[in-house]
């Protein structure tokens, strides 16, 4: 390549100097730290010192590309102006003067490089022409262009620094890029600090909902075992229950394999491509959430005639025998990973434990075995992980176990609260079927009569409205009798709750909620007279203006509240 030998010098000037800077201010905060008698300290010294640097390495980086680039055209004989105004004592990476101009067509075209996406330029107090304001960061999905606020005149466009090298050097920057990536992995080894969020209770739930739609959308069929693969009877059956019946949300719930696959989760999040430390803390919650899985599911199995492995220490040959899986032996039975394989492997034939036929048991069974061998007794118990690919095969191994262990193993409906699936629904709110709605909407059914209170209200309304069958061309009532509240959907506009017939016709009875209400108490004596159904009309009103569900009832043709009162009609 031509230009290989200015990006070698490139790349060992931009070490040099980030070597320089961050040694200094290393050294220089190590300093002030021994002298640090500030009463408010939100971070350490190393955080701040961090901090405090990045901008400056930044600019440096900053500083040398636009160096690069003029060498660059030195190079290709092209023609330019070096400007003496760029601001090298300017501590802000975005506000810089243009580094150089190129005279094209008898105009004088400046070139600013900056960091931002979107940086305004007046050139009404310069010579200058033209304005290409090169911002140093990468296209989306080939889409180069930017609407900024720079292109609103006549006078300035922003580019990207590919664009701009496509203006003089046709597909060169794929060659730079090589560099640009060899300097973002070796200045992180440099800096050597990287922050690791400690999750709050938001940000876990927020993590959480990420993993869940991961694991959903997770491509299942690039991992299946090639005995399985033309299976199409046991590839329907694990999805069934995996997928279809939700036993993925199993990985992000309560348990303790949740929580354990979890938190090796975030640290894998968290994991930056540091090469100096070692890494096998990050997938240790991987390796302990298989073997936490595997004891859950067989205990479900207990006291129903089965055998397990026991060791009996009293044997001075070490065998190891099988008693009978009950209550009673339960001390006694030593369930490391190694006896829970051996259980599912010698139950592969029964039904009462899997759903799949035999000999693909036995594939899982030997998979999980081999899990164990490779990842779960040699990293916990002799070599190091030190590769990133070593972590990325792991968790995928771990996935996969996952899919295929809870979709195949017969978990029977008694027994599925042990998976601890959490009731707080990361993901969506919409239920597999008219059944599992019905189950899941009465559990925000009140067990306990508040008053009427706007912001229950509202949780309530949005879980029923969640159902995906409902039709927004119905109606709706919002009914109110004694304590409950329903709703009530109708084909066509209700009229008087007298009319019984004509509303009995166009009820929509499947989709109503009297089976869950939404419960609550008023005080009878101080609302007699019926002051109470005026009190309920005008907290409806205020609620349609108000209510964080409100933009979801108002899809719906039109909303009524108990007697006729229409307080909401849909324009067409």
């Amino acid at each position: 390549m031509i230009f290989d030998d200015l990006y070698e010098l490139y790349y060992k000037s931009v070490m040099q100097n980030i070597r320089e800077t961050i040694d200094n201010w290393s050294f220089a905060f190590e300093v002030k730290n021994l002298s640090d008698r500030r009463i408010f300290k939100f971070v350490d010294f190393r955080t701040e010192s961090y901090s405090m640097s990045l901008p400056f390495v930044y600019k440096i980086v900053r500083q040398l590309t636009i160096k690069l680039i003029m060498q660059m055209m030195k190079k290709s004989s092209i023609d330019y102006i070096e400007s003496t105004n760029d601001s090298e004592e300017d501590d802000i990476p975005e506000l810089y003067d243009i580094p150089f101009v190129i005279i094209i067509n008898g105009k004088m075209i400046g070139f600013l490089f900056t960091y931002s996406v979107d940086f305004n330029y007046n050139i009404e107090d310069t010579d200058l022409d033209y304005v290409y304001i090169v911002s140093l960061i990468e296209s989306i999905d080939g889409n180069y262009s930017f609407k900024m606020s720079s292109d609103n005149n006549e006078y300035t466009k922003t580019i990207t620094l590919e664009e701009f090298f496509d203006m003089f050097w046709k597909n060169e920057y794929t060659n730079l890029k090589r560099y640009i990536e060899k300097i973002n992995h070796d200045i992180v080894e440099i800096i050597g600090y990287a922050t690791i969020s400690i999750p709050s209770k938001n940000e876990l739930l927020k993590f959480k909902k990420a993993k869940m739609l991961m694991l959903k959308d997770f491509d299942y069929s690039s991992i299946i075992p090639e005995s399985m693969k033309n299976d199409h009877n046991a590839l329907n059956i694990i999805n069934s229950n995996y997928i279809n019946k939700g036993y993925y949300r199993a990985l992000v719930g309560n348990s303790s394999f949740a929580e354990s696959f979890i938190s090796s989760e975030w640290y894998y999040e968290s994991n930056s491509y540091i090469n100096a430390l070692e890494k096998t803390a990050i997938v240790v919650g991987y390796l302990k959430s298989i073997e936490q899985l595997l004891y859950t599911l067989i205990m479900t199995k207990i006291d129903t005639g089965k055998k397990f492995r026991r060791r009996d220490k009293n044997d001075k040959s070490n065998n190891i025998k099988r008693v009978a899986f009950s209550s009673k032996n339960l001390g006694t039975l030593d369930f490391c990973l190694g006896n829970l394989i051996n259980y599912l492997y010698k139950n592969s034939r029964d039904s009462d434990t899997w759903l799949i036929d035999y000999h693909l048991v036995e594939d899982i069974t030997s998979l999980i075995l081999k899990y164990k061998d490779m990842y779960r007794n040699d990293h916990l118990h002799k070599d190091n992980i030190n590769a990133n690919e070593e972590i990325d095969e792991i968790r995928i191994q771990t996935i996969k176990i996952f899919y295929l262990v809870l979709g195949a193993f017969n978990l029977e409906e008694k027994s599925i609260d042990v998976l601890e699936i959490s009731e707080t629904d990361y993901e969506q709110t919409e239920p597999v079927n008219d059944e599992d709605f019905d189950n899941w909407a009465k559990t925000i059914q009140k067990n306990k009569y508040n008053e009427f209170n706007l912001d229950d209200f509202d949780d309530w309304i949005g879980i029923v409205l969640s159902n995906p069958e409902l039709d927004y061309n119905d109606w709706v009532k919002i009914k109110r009798l004694g304590y409950d509240v329903n709703l009530i959907f109708f084909d066509k506009k209700p009229h008087s709750i007298y009319e019984d017939d004509y509303n009995k016709e166009h009820e929509k009875e499947k989709y109503n909620t009297k089976y869950y209400p939404y419960k609550f108490y008023y005080d009878a004596e101080r609302y007699r007279g019926g002051k109470f159904d005026d009190y309920f009309l005008e907290e409806m009103k205020k609620y349609l203006n108000e209510g964080k569900n409100a933009i979801k009832l108002k899809a719906f043709k039109g909303i009524v509240v108990n007697y006729g009162q229409v307080i909401y009609e849909r324009g067409n």
